[in-house]
């Protein structure tokens, strides 16, 4: 599976109606109706099952996605509702809830930064698992269109969101030999050094930075730190190589 920069995936659910202000959705033998209000900026949901209204809330955000999944292979559902807070580049963040009793609950909430999110079966044994992209490094040490962005896997335990990522480790593989030829294409063009002071920050020494920082940040995440960091040793020798590799450690615990 490919792993994108910002993923934005679609998955079951039968669509019903759905406009700039207006989501209308089947799961099943519920319906979500949210409907996206301008003059307050905010979102009213209403899910009902049949005649019956299982839950009427209002929500700060536009909401932009909802969807289910049986994370566990047990017949039991949860709903996933994604929410953005509008601006440049940011924000969503993702809501699990399960119904109830005839209530609809949720029962905890996910940031996702700049990421879209998919629903997937990895493994192939019908457990899904929730599929998108760790936004860590945005702005970190470059632009935005040159940021990388790792993988990350989750699935919902007890009605909580769990990373499992080291549990995936052949997308995380994927991405760092495709980073690895991105990195090379630098190397071969001798990318000039930032002067000493300077971070670098829109160069192409801000490019290899942040390509080095998410190649390190997978192998973090399949128990192979110290690569990375022989990488940016063998790799990136300008001044500020210290710092940076200080900010990987203390900033983003990679170590």
């Amino acid at each position: 599976m490919k792993y994108f920069l910002i993923i934005l995936f679609f998955f079951s659910g039968s669509l019903v109606f759905a406009q700039s202000d207006t989501m209308d959705v089947k799961l099943g033998k519920y319906r979500f109706r949210a409907i996206y209000i301008e003059t307050n900026y905010s979102t009213t949901l209403k899910v009902t099952e049949g005649n019956d209204v299982i839950f009427k809330g209002e929500f700060e955000e536009r909401i932009t996605d909802i969807k289910e999944a049986d994370f566990n292979n047990d017949g039991v559902k949860t709903y996933l509702i994604a929410a953005y807070t509008g601006g440049a580049h940011c924000c969503t963040y993702l809501m699990a809830a399960k119904i109830k009793y005839d209530k609809l609950v949720i029962t905890d909430t996910l940031y996702l930064a700049d990421s879209g999110f998919d629903i997937v079966d990895l493994d192939n044994n019908k457990k899904y698992e929730i599929a998108a992209a760790n936004m860590m490094f945005a702005y970190a040490f470059t632009n935005f269109a040159e940021t990388r962005a790792p993988a990350v896997t989750f699935t919902v335990k007890d009605g909580k969101f769990l990373d499992i990522t080291k549990n995936f480790p052949a997308p995380l593989r994927e991405q760092i030999d495709e980073w690895m030829k991105d990195l090379q294409v630098f190397r071969d063009s001798t990318f000039q050094c930032p002067p000493e002071g300077e971070d670098g920050f829109n160069t192409d020494a801000g490019s290899v930075k942040t390509l080095l920082a998410a190649i390190t940040a997978n192998y973090y995440y399949l128990g192979e730190v110290y690569k990375g960091y022989e990488l940016i040793d063998k790799v990136y020798q300008c001044p500020d190589k210290e710092s940076f590799v200080k900010i990987l450690k203390e900033d983003y615990k990679l170590k």
